[in-house]
């Protein structure tokens, strides 16, 4: 489906303020909140999903991956929560970058099985990036992506990075033994379309954030917000 098939979401936050009037007046002012927030007019970082990562989005269309920076406590990933809930995505993804996590806990790896045996394991990307390549509308949202180790940057660099079709491609490292030929690692290709990443980072002194690279900085298009 493309950017016209995506409901109205005034008609669909009003249809909750007429719903929940009869709760009282605490109720519906949480409504009319969230319908503020699903709009776009109080959030610049709901604003900026609404315009780059809307589901089935292409780059022609103007897509982008987003990292939104900000203070803590500005509701960052509230927003995201909402957007992914509200503008239709079959799974919204939420990871919460470590800087010790493992490859296999960002991307894809090998664990151990209930029998103790090693077994290939996917991580939350491989996960979203199956269900994209399957024709699956996908969030991916990163909290506090600037987190994310050295040692899984550059395959996700490269993973968001779309070929000349249109496609993003993410190595597994899984080993594919086919029946005939030789084995190779596994890749899981999917439409750019089918993926919309956002990232979130608190800014300030306090907070210990690596500035980005070079690659992710023209990957993700930047969208800073404040207090108001």
């Amino acid at each position: 489906k493309g950017m016209l098939d995506i409901p109205d979401l005034k008609v669909i936050a009003t249809e909750i303020v007429n719903q929940l009037t009869a709760e009282g007046p605490k109720a519906t002012k949480r409504a009319k909140i969230k319908l503020a927030k699903a709009s776009g007019k109080e959030s610049p970082s709901m604003a900026a999903m609404m315009k780059y990562a809307l589901p089935g989005q292409t780059l022609e269309q103007g897509k982008w991956f987003l990292q939104i920076t900000g203070p803590a406590g500005l509701g960052k990933t509230y927003d995201t929560r909402v957007f992914g809930k509200t503008m239709g995505f079959d799974h919204h993804i939420e990871v919460q970058c470590l800087s010790d996590m493992d490859p296999r806990d960002f991307i894809a790896g090998v664990g151990v099985n209930d029998e103790g045996k090693l077994t290939p394991v996917d991580g939350p990307l491989a996960r979203g990036w199956r269900a994209a390549a399957e024709g699956e509308k996908v969030l991916i949202v990163l909290d506090e992506m600037s987190n994310i180790p050295t040692k899984s940057k550059q395959a996700f660099q490269t993973a968001t990075s779309p070929d000349m079709d249109g496609n993003l491609v993410l190595g597994t490292g899984k080993v594919i033994t086919p029946a005939t030929g030789k084995p190779y690692l596994e890749e899981i290709i999917a439409p750019m379309a089918n993926i919309s990443i956002v990232g979130t980072a608190n800014a300030g002194s306090k907070y210990q954030v690596a500035p980005n690279t070079p690659a992710i900085k023209a990957r993700f298009k930047p969208i800073y917000v404040d207090t108001d």
